[in-house]
């Protein structure tokens, strides 16, 4: 038995976004014709318009995938976890390494939706990821505080930090691809 679209949380985002009453279907089919013209997606479109706020559309996002969502600004992100990628590789991929859970590396991403980008994150990390999603923003703040930071004196083997994340399974590896998006702040018209 086929599970109705509406309760789908993988349902696409548009149904999702007038499903949660944020929107009504004639803007979001506008946005919508935007994007097939412009090549831009959705949800950029809808937050650069100033349409939704970008952690609306971050926690639909998260549900959209079945992930939890965070807010960076509020946590203390693990400093070894960090290390796992370097700043480059942060703000190539928009994610960064915040924590471990039973040894694995917790990454907020911004993106849940694009595989491509969080099999390339498993990949860089080299070892079994689960993820969690951060909005753009904070990431992007997260990421500039994390990396200016001078790090720490290496200390005799410090506990990583914990939270409660389910993981998603073993990384699958593939080469980094140039269709993977960087980490640009979403725009918003004033």
């Amino acid at each position: 038995m086929s599970t109705p679209l509406r309760e789908r949380p993988d349902a696409p985002l548009g149904t999702l976004i007038f499903r949660a009453g944020l929107l009504p279907a004639e803007v979001i089919e506008n946005a919508l014709e935007e994007g097939v013209r412009t090549g831009r997606r959705l949800g950029e479109i809808l937050v650069e318009r100033s349409l939704i706020k970008e952690e609306d559309l971050t926690r639909l996002l998260a549900g959209q995938k079945g992930l939890p969502y965070i807010a960076l600004g509020e946590r203390v992100i693990d400093r070894e976890a960090a290390r796992l990628l370097g700043e480059e590789q942060a703000k190539l991929f928009c994610a960064l390494p915040i924590a471990f859970e039973d040894g694995a590396p917790v990454v907020a991403v911004a993106d849940p939706t694009n595989d491509v980008l969080t099999r390339n994150v498993s990949d860089a990390i080299g070892q079994p990821t689960s993820f969690v999603v951060a909005s753009r923003t904070e990431l992007l703040e997260a990421i500039e505080r994390v990396y200016a930071e001078p790090a720490p004196a290496p200390a005799s083997a410090p506990a990583p930090s914990r939270i409660n994340v389910v993981s998603d399974g073993l990384a699958i590896s593939s080469p980094v691809s140039a269709a993977t998006p960087g980490c640009e702040p979403l725009k918003r018209s004033r």
